[in-house]
């Protein structure tokens, strides 16, 4: 199923009982806040290219690609939280 930045930021939050909050920033000050932690440049590169030019909605279409590269069906994402919230990966 096809899952916004908010809603995936919501199933961890509501699977770890910890407030999590998305907070959405442009581009720009994304590539800024990179920059002032000293990204290198290639990463900042492909990180924009991600974001301008794959993440965007033209994209967002659901395929069986999944299935294919792992010879199996997928979890549903809930699942996976719920999943992974036990590794206690996501414990502060």
């Amino acid at each position: 199923r096809q899952l916004t930045f908010r809603e995936v930021t919501n199933e961890i939050s509501k699977a770890t009982g910890r407030e999590i909050v998305f907070q959405p920033v442009t581009m720009d000050e994304y590539k800024n806040m990179l920059l002032e932690l000293n990204m290198p440049a290639d990463v900042i590169w492909l990180i924009t290219y991600l974001f301008n030019e794959v993440l965007i909605p033209e994209n967002s279409i659901i395929t069986n690609d999944v299935e294919k590269v792992l010879g199996r069906k997928p979890i549903d994402f809930s699942d996976y939280v719920n999943e992974t919230v036990k590794t206690g990966v996501w414990n502060t």
